[in-house]
C-alpha cells in the first residue's frame, strides 16, 4: 500500500498537468446521472484504505457512484485534469479523502466548453478531511465510516461525499482539474458523479453553492430541522468566521444546554454590541449551567453596563449561578465590583467561600494605581478574616506592594513571622519593592532567620538587583553553612557589582572546597563596568595566592580590554606577577602577543619564567589557531633555538599546522637529531591541518619505527575526514594506505575513516575489506554507513547487495555496534510511513523482578539474535534464559535502588564480542565487563571511573570520530571519557565545564547536539549549554547560561518546527511535564529559547528518546513513568507506570504538535532504555528495565502478533 504520509518537497504551484480522454459510467436508476471514469489516470487501490469499497455501483447519501479498482491520486504541488465529452450538469458530487492535509489544500476547477472556468476551493476540515479522522465535517460533506484494510482490521476510517452546485448549469462541462497546493498532502478521489439534481440539501447536508462563504454554510447547517449532534462545534466555529448576521441564530442556541457553550464562545469573540446584547438577553431567560456560563462570558467583557447584571446574580437561588457570578466579578474588576464582593462575602456558603476568596484577590489585583489605598484595605481585610487560607500569601504580597510608607515595616514583620503565608508573600513582593528602606529592612532580618529561610531571602535580594542589598549579602559568603554561602555567592552574581571583588577574592583564595571554587566562578561571572580593571590591580599583590587566583579569574573571563595591562605586567619585577600575567594573556591576547611571549620564553634565564611563558604561548596558539602574524615569529624563533628549544617548538608547529611550519617538521623528521625526529613525528601525529597528509604518506613509506607508525596512521585517518577533501581523493588515499598497512590494527583504523566517504567506489572498497579476515566489523560499519549516504542515488544496487552481506554479517557474530548501520539500512529499505494510531506493540515480559533501571540490546553470544542486558544479567534470545554477568543483587522496588542506572553494550577490547558497561548509583564507580565468549562464569570487571555523578548518563559520539564516549559529571564538572591504549586501565577523562552544584551527585538534565548550527557537538544542562570547540579535549568549553526548565532527564536537540534553528526537548525527571524550547533568531548573539508545553499528564518521565517510530520522516518521542523513583514522595507517584510515545506532526506553518499513544500501562521506564530493532524486522522496538521488571515491546503494523 502506498504510504499515506509520503512527503514530496516540490515547489508550491509547480503543477504537473495530465489530460486524458475519460468516458462515462451511467448511474444505475438515474439516467440523468453519470460517474466519470479515471481511465489511464487511475492508480492505487481503494481497498488498501477501505475494505468495504467494492467495484460497482453504490448509492451514498442519495448520490450514485460507480466505484472501480482504482482512484485518482493528486500529489503535493501537482494537478490532474479529467477531460470528458461535453455535458451539462446541475450538480457535481465528489467522493474523496486526503492524506496528511493542512489548511491550504487546493481546489477543483470546472472547465466549460466556452473556455471559462469556475474554481471550487477545498478546505481541510470543511469539505474534505484525512481518512483516519472520522466523524462529520461542518458542511457540504457527508462522512462514510468504513473498516480500514491492510493495516489493522477493525479500525474506523472515513471518506466523504462533497456535493457542489454548478454555477453555470446551461453551459456544457468538458473537464475538471484537481489541484493540490499544499506541499505535504495527497488528494485521493474515489469517484466523481454529474447529475441534474438542484436540491439545496442532499441527505440533510447543504450543497455547496459557488460564492457561499463559511459562515453561510454553518448557518445553513444550524437552520436545518435535522440535528447532527455537532451544533455546538458549528456555533463555536462562528467565533472565527461569523458576522452580525449569525448573532440571532447564536442567541437561539445560547439557551440550549447542549449548545450554549459553543454559542457563547462565538458571541464572546464577535466584536459587535449586538453580540453583547444577546448574552445579556440570554442571561435573563436562562438558569442553571447555561446562566452560569453566560455570567462567565459577561465577566470577561469588563463593560460597566454589565456590572448590575453580575451583581444581581449574587442573589440567585442556584448556588452554581452564585459561584459563577462571584468568579465573573473577580475577573470584571474595579472598585464597584470589589465592594459588592465584600458586601456578599459574609453570606458566602462554605462551598462558595474558596471561590469568593479567589475572586476578591483577583478583583483587588485589577485596581488601578489610583486605587492603591483601597487595594491595601482590601488585602488587609482579607488577611484579617482568612489568614490561613490558600490565598493568604497572595494577599500579603498585594498588601506589601500597596502599603506605601508602611511597606518596609510590614515587610520586616512578615519576614519575622512564623506564618508561611506571610513569609511567602514577603518573598514574592520583595523583588518588586524598589524602596531602599525595604531592602535594608530585609537585609537586617538575615541575622535573625534560620538557615533555610536565610538562604531563600538572600536569593530574593539578589533577584531584586537593588544595590542597597550588597552590604547585607556580602558577609554571608563567609558563612559556615555551605548552602548559605552558596546562596550569597549566587546573589552577588545577580547584583553584579565590582564592589564585591575584594571580598570574593579573599573567599576564593582560601581554596577550601566548593565555596572557594564558587567564589572563583562568581568573579568570572561579574560583568559590571570596571570589574576587569579592578581585578588586574590585584595581580600585583603581596599575597602570591591572590595573584594566582586573580590570574585564573582573568583566564576565565577572557576580556581583551585587560590585555594592554597584562602585556606590561609580563615584564614585572616580581616573578609571580610575570607568571600570572602570562597565563592570563594566553586567554585574552591576540596574535601579536605570540611574539611577546616567544621573546620572553627564548630570552629568560629563569626556568620558571620560561616554562610559564611557553605554557602561555601554547594556550594562545591553541586558542587562535593558524595566524600569519605569529607564524613568522615561530619560524624565526626556530632558527635561533637549540635542540631542546626546537623540540618544544615542534609541538606548537603541529598545533598551528601552517605549511611553512609543517615543512620545518618534515625536515626535522628526515634530517634532525634523534630527539628532533621524535618530537617532529609526535607533532605531525597531532596536527589538524589536512595539508600534512602528503607528508604523512611519505613518512609512512619511509620506514619509520613501528612505535611512530600507529600515531601517524591515526592522524592520517582523522585528517582524511576534512571537509576540504573531496570524496574521490579521500577514497583513493585510504585505498592506498590500506594496501600499505602493516598490521590488523592499522587496517581497522583506516577502515573506520572510510565511513566519511559516500561514493560507489568507497562502497566497493568497504565490501572488499568486509570479506577479509579480521576486518569484518570495520568493513560492515563502513559499508552500512556509506550505503546510508547513497540510498537516494544507488538504492537498486544497495537493495541487491544488502541481503547477502547482512546475512554474512549476522553469521559472523558481529557486535550490535558493528551491525547498527546495517540495521538502519534495512529499516529504510523496508520503511513505510503509517499513521501513529496504526502502530501496535507486542509485549514480551522477560523478567518480572526489579533488576536494573538501565538496559542494553546486543548480540552477546554471536548467534545472530539480539539479546537483552540489564547489568547483573543478560538474557539470551529467543527463550530469554538468564545468565549472570556478575554476582546479582536483589532489590526491593518500593524502597531500594539497583546497581545499574545505565547499561551500554560495546566491544571495548575489540575482540569481536560485545562487552557491557554498567553505570551504578550516582556517585558510585563505573565498570565495564569483558564478554568471556563461549566460556561460562562471571565476566571480568574493569574500572572505568571512580565516580559518575548525575542521574542521566550519556554514551554518545561527542568528538565526531564515529566512536561513542561516556559523558557524565565528575567533581561537579561534566566530563567525557574514552579508553586509552590499555583498555583494562581506567578510561581517560576530559572535564570541559566549570564546576556546577547541579552535578554534585544527583544531577538532572544532560544532552548533546549542535545547538548553534556550527557543525560541532555542544553539551546541555538545564542552566547552561557549552559550545563544542574544534579541539574537544580542551578543558574550558565556552559556556552560555540558559534557562532550560526544571530538573529533567535526557535533553534532545532537534529542529521541532522546521525553521532551521535547533530546539531543545526535555521531560521532567520527578514532576509533571514534557516541554520543547523553541530557539529564537538571535543573529550573532547566543541563542535564547521560549518554553512550550508538550504534555503535563504524566509525571517522572526520567528517560527520553527520540526516534521515527512510524517512518513519516519526523522524529517522535518515547518516554514513560519511572515508577517509585522516590517511593511515594514524587508527584503522581501512585499513578500508572505508563510507557508511551508522542507522534510528532507539523501544520502548514511548521508548528509542531505531539499526540500521545500509550504503549503499556504497567511498565514505565527506568533512568535509561533502548529503542532499536530487536527482532530484525526493520521496525523500531522498545526495551525497558524498571522497577516493574524487564520487558521488550515489538512493533507491529498489522493484525499479526
Amino acid at each position: 500500500m502506498e504510504s499515506f504520509k509520503m512527503i514530496f518537497y516540490l515547489r508550491m504551484h509547480c503543477f504537473l498537468a495530465l489530460a486524458l480522454s475519460v468516458v462515462f459510467f451511467p448511474c444505475e436508476g438515474n439516467s440523468e446521472a453519470c460517474t466519470l471514469s479515471f481511465g489511464e489516470l487511475g492508480e492505487g487501490n481503494p481497498q488498501a484504505f477501505f475494505q468495504q469499497v467494492m467495484p460497482g455501483t453504490a448509492t451514498l447519501g442519495g448520490v450514485g457512484f460507480q466505484l472501480t479498482e482504482q482512484m485518482l491520486r493528486v500529489r503535493a504541488g501537482s494537478e490532474k485534469t479529467l477531460h470528458f465529452p461535453a455535458t451539462t450538469a446541475e450538480s457535481i458530487h465528489f467522493l474523496h479523502f486526503t492524506e496528511n492535509a493542512g489548511d491550504r489544500l487546493g481546489s477543483y476547477t470546472l472547465l466549460y466548453e466556452d473556455g471559462n472556468r469556475e474554481e471550487i476551493p477545498l478546505q481541510h476540515g470543511i469539505s474534505i478531511q484525512d481518512w483516519w479522522l472520522t466523524g462529520p465535517l461542518p458542511f457540504a460533506a457527508e462522512a462514510f465510516t468504513d473498516t480500514l484494510g491492510g493495516i489493522h482490521t477493525g479500525k474506523s476510517v472515513s471518506f466523504w461525499r462533497f456535493s457542489v452546485r454548478n454555477p453555470r448549469p446551461d453551459v456544457p462541462l468538458c473537464g475538471i482539474t484537481a489541484t493540490v497546493i499544499d506541499p505535504t498532502v495527497t488528494l485521493n478521489i474515489l469517484a466523481v458523479t454529474l447529475d441534474h439534481d438542484r436540491s439545496e440539501r442532499i441527505a440533510g447536508i447543504p450543497v455547496w453553492v459557488p460564492g457561499m462563504d463559511e459562515e453561510s454554510f454553518i448557518l445553513a447547517l444550524l437552520e436545518q430541522p435535522e440535528k447532527t449532534g455537532e451544533e455546538a462545534k458549528f456555533c463555536a466555529r462562528l467565533a472565527q468566521t461569523g458576522s452580525r448576521k449569525c448573532i440571532p441564530l447564536l442567541a437561539s442556541y445560547l439557551l440550549d444546554e447542549e449548545t450554549s457553550q459553543g454559542a457563547r464562545i462565538a458571541l464572546e469573540a464577535l466584536p459587535y454590541e449586538e453580540a453583547r446584547n444577546a448574552l445579556r438577553s440570554g442571561l435573563a431567560k436562562s438558569k442553571g449551567a447555561v446562566k452560569a456560563g453566560i455570567l462567565e462570558s459577561l465577566g470577561k467583557s469588563g463593560q460597566k453596563t454589565d456590572l448590575p447584571l453580575l451583581l444581581s446574580a449574587l442573589d440567585d437561588k442556584d448556588p452554581s449561578v452564585v459561584r459563577a457570578a462571584v468568579l465573573a466579578l473577580g475577573k470584571f474588576g474595579g472598585p464597584p465590583a470589589l465592594r459588592s464582593l465584600w458586601h456578599t462575602a459574609d453570606k458566602a456558603s462554605e462551598q462558595c467561600l474558596p471561590l469568593m476568596q479567589e475572586a476578591l484577590l483577583a478583583c483587588t489585583d485589577t485596581l488601578p494605581a489610583s486605587g492603591r489605598k483601597e487595594a491595601f484595605r482590601s488585602y488587609r481585610q482579607y488577611l484579617s478574616r482568612w489568614s490561613d487560607s490558600p490565598g493568604a500569601a497572595a494577599a500579603w504580597k498585594g498588601m506589601l506592594l500597596t502599603g506605601g510608607r508602611n511597606s518596609a515595616d510590614l515587610l520586616f514583620q512578615a519576614l519575622m513571622s512564623d506564618s508561611d503565608a506571610s513569609w511567602q508573600g514577603a518573598l514574592s513582593a520583595l523583588p518588586h519593592m524598589n524602596s531602599k528602606k525595604a531592602v535594608r529592612r530585609a537585609g537586617k532580618a538575615l541575622d535573625q532567620l534560620q538557615d533555610s529561610r536565610r538562604c531563600a531571602l538572600i536569593a530574593v535580594l539578589g533577584q531584586g538587583k537593588n544595590m542597597s542589598a550588597l552590604p547585607f549579602v556580602l558577609p554571608w559568603i563567609e558563612a559556615e553553612d555551605q548552602q548559605t554561602a552558596q546562596a550569597a555567592l549566587d546573589a552577588l552574581i545577580q547584583l553584579d557589582s565590582r564592589d564585591a571583588v575584594p571580598a570574593l577574592i579573599q573567599r576564593a583564595v582560601r581554596k577550601d572546597g566548593a565555596i572557594a571554587e564558587a567564589a572563583l566562578q562568581a568573579l568570572a561571572s561579574l560583568r559590571a563596568s570596571g570589574t576587569a580593571a579592578a581585578l588586574v590591580r590585584y595581580l600585583d599583590h603581596a599575597d602570591p595566592a591572590v595573584t594566582e587566583t586573580v590570574a585564573k579569574v582573568l583566564e576565565l573571563r577572557r576580556e581583551d580590554s585587560v590585555a594592554p595591562e597584562l602585556r606590561r605586567l609580563v615584564h614585572h619585577r616580581t616573578a609571580k606577577v610575570r607568571i600570572a600575567a602570562a597565563g592570563a594573556l594566553a586567554a585574552v591576547g591576540n596574535a601579536s602577543d605570540a611574539a611577546l611571549l616567544a621573546d620572553v620564553w627564548h630570552q629568560s634565564d629563569s626556568p620558571e619564567d620560561a616554562a610559564a611563558c611557553f605554557s602561555a604561548l601554547q594556550k594562545l596558539v591553541a586558542r587562535l589557531g593558524s595566524d600569519e602574524t605569529y607564524i613568522q615569529t615561530l619560524a624565526a624563533c626556530h632558527a635561533r633555538s637549540n635542540t631542546p628549544q626546537r623540540c618544544a617548538l615542534f609541538s606548537l608547529f603541529g598545533t598551528v599546522g601552517a605549511p611553512q611550519l609543517l615543512a620545518l617538521l618534515g625536515d626535522a623528521a628526515a634530517t634532525g637529531t634523534p630527539e628532533e625526529k621524535e618530537a617532529a613525528l609526535k607533532a605531525l601525529s597531532r596536527t589538524r591541518n589536512p595539508d600534512a597528509l602528503p607528508l604523512l604518506q611519505a613518512l609512512l613509506k619511509s620506514g619509520i619505527s613501528d612505535t611512530m607508525r600507529l600515531p601517524l596512521i591515526r592522524n592520517l585517518a582523522a585528517l582524511s575526514q576534512a571537509d576540504e577533501m573531496n570524496d574521490a581523493a579521500r577514497t583513493a588515499l585510504l585505498r592506498e594506505c590500506l594496501d600499505g598497512a602493516k598490521n590488523l590494527q592499522e587496517k581497522r583504523i583506516l577502515l573506520s575513516a572510510l565511513n566519511r566517504c559516500s561514493s560507489p567506489d568507497a562502497l566497493v572498497l568497504a565490501e572488499a575489506w568486509f570479506h577479509r579476515e579480521g576486518t569484518e566489523a570495520e568493513g560492515a560499519v563502513a559499508w552500512g554507513t556509506i550505503a546510508l549516504a547513497l540510498l537516494d542515488t544507488n538504492r537498486t544496487e544497495i537493495s541487491q547487495a544488502f541481503p547477502a552481506l547482512f546475512a554474512e554479517a549476522q553469521a559472523a557474530g558481529l557486535s550490535a555496534n558493528a551491525l547498527e548501520p546495517l540495521y538502519r539500512v534495512r529499516k529504510i529499505l523496508n520503511a513505510e510511513a503509517v499513521p501513529g494510531k496504526s502502530l501496535r506493540f507486542k509485549e514480551i515480559c522477560i523478567d518480572t523482578a526489579f533488576r536494573s533501571e538501565g538496559i542494553a540490546i546486543a548480540d552477546i553470544n554471536r548467534d545472530g539474535l539480539q539479546d537483552v542486558v540489564v547489568g547483573d544479567y543478560w538474557y539470551a534470545a529467543p527463550g530469554w534464559t538468564a545468565h549472570e554477568i556478575r554476582p546479582p543483587g536483589t532489590y526491593d522496588a518500593l524502597t531500594e535502588y539497583s546497581r545499574a542506572f545505565a547499561v551500554f553494550a560495546e566491544d571495548v577490547n575489540r575482540d569481536g564480542w560485545a562487552d557491557v558497561i554498567v553505570v551504578g548509583f550516582p556517585g558510585a564507580p563505573v565498570y565495564w565487563y569483558r564478554n568471556p565468549g563461549k566460556t561460562e562464569g562471571h565476566w571480568q570487571e574493569y574500572l572505568i571511573a571512580v565516580e559518575a555523578c548525575g542521574e542521566t548518563v550519556l554514551y554518545e559520539d561527542i568528538t565526531g570520530d564515529g566512536k561513542r564516549e561516556l559523558i557524565f559529571a565528575m567533581n561537579k564538572r561534566i566530563t567525557w571519557l574514552t579508553p586509552g591504549q590499555d583498555v583494562t586501565a581506567p578510561w581517560i577523562a576530559y572535564p570541559f565545564t566549570h564546576q556546577l552544584e547541579q552535578f554534585a551527585l544527583f544531577g538532572h538534565g544532560l544532552g548533546i547536539g549542535d545547538v548553534n548550527g556550527d557543525g560541532r557537538t555542544d553539551v546541555l544542562s538545564t542552566v547552561c549549554w557549552w559550545e563544542g570547540p574544534t579541539e574537544t579535549t580542551r578543558p574550558d568549553w565556552t559556556p552560555y547560561p540558559a534557562d532550560l526548565g526544571p530538573d529533567c532527564a535526557h535533553m534532545l536537540v532537534y529542529d521541532a518546527n522546521n525553521d532551521g534553528l535547533m530546539d531543545i526537548i526535555t521531560s521532567s525527571a520527578h514532576d509533571y511535564g514534557i516541554w520543547w524550547f523553541e530557539q529564537q533568531p538571535s543573529g550573532q548573539a547566543p541563542p535564547s529559547f521560549i518554553r512550550h508545553e508538550i504534555d503535563r499528564s504524566i509525571s517522572a518521565t526520567h528517560a527520553l528518546i527520540q526516534a521515527d517510530l512510524n517512518n513519516d520522516g519526523l522524529a517522535d518521542l518515547i518516554t514513560g513513568k519511572r515508577f517509585y523513583a522516590h517511593g511515594k514522595e514524587d508527584p503522581g507517584a501512585l499513578e500508572p507506570a505508563l510507557l508511551c510515545w508522542y507522534e510528532l506532526q507539523r501544520d502548514m506553518q511548521g508548528n509542531p504538535s505531539w499526540t500521545r499513544h500509550v504503549i503499556h500501562e504497567d511498565s514505565g521506564v527506568g533512568t535509561q532504555f533502548e529503542v532499536c530493532d530487536v527482532d530484525g524486522d526493520g521496525l523500531d522496538d522498545i526495551a525497558v528495565s524498571s522497577k516493574k521488571g524487564v520487558r521488550i515491546f515489538l512493533q507491529r503494523r498489522d493484525s499479526s502478533s
